[in-house]
């Protein structure tokens, strides 16, 4: 039960991350390539999207691709489909504690928080940072979680470790 439920939560989780990526990659191509209303008119084609925002959007898109793909192998019961989401997971605790030290730490503020003389919003972006800090604290424990329920001899036993894809 616990499988499928989590099988159909990743399914539908890693639909909207595609559907999120397409519409944004759309939204990027449209936006960038419109000509500044207040500039002259060009006299070249209007300006597309930088090769590196190209290849990270492209990146993105590809990854949920690649999670949808290891979602449905989930669903069905596949070994590397396991595996795939373990990894993910201990990769996302990893990313969120070096997100906590970083929003701990506080060394580097976003230019925004710094307008006039920095101090006045200094107690804003401090009280953001309690929910900020608690949000990434339950999500790695969640992740946590899963890892030791999907790591588990009862759930590992309901894959099949003798198909590769």
């Amino acid at each position: 039960m616990f499988v499928t439920v989590l099988g159909w939560a990743l399914i539908g989780l890693a639909g909207l991350a595609v559907l999120w990526m397409l519409f944004e990659t759309a939204v990027f191509t449209v936006l960038l390539a419109m000509p500044d209303p207040g500039a002259p008119p060009p006299d070249r084609t209007p300006p597309h999207l930088s090769l590196p925002l190209r290849m990270l959007l492209g990146l993105l898109v590809g990854f949920s691709v690649l999670v949808f793909a290891s979602a449905i192998a989930f669903l069905k019961r596949k070994a590397w489909a396991r595996r795939t989401f373990v990894t993910l997971f201990a990769v996302a605790i990893a990313v969120n504690a070096v997100a906590l030290i970083l929003l701990v730490v506080g060394g580097s503020r976003p230019s925004v928080l710094e307008l006039g003389t920095g101090e006045r919003f200094a107690p804003v972006a401090r009280l953001m940072a309690v929910p900020a800090g608690a949000a990434v604290v339950a999500l790695s424990i969640l992740f946590g979680w899963l890892i030791r329920r999907l790591t588990s001899p009862a759930v590992r036993a309901q894959f099949d470790d003798r198909q590769v894809f």
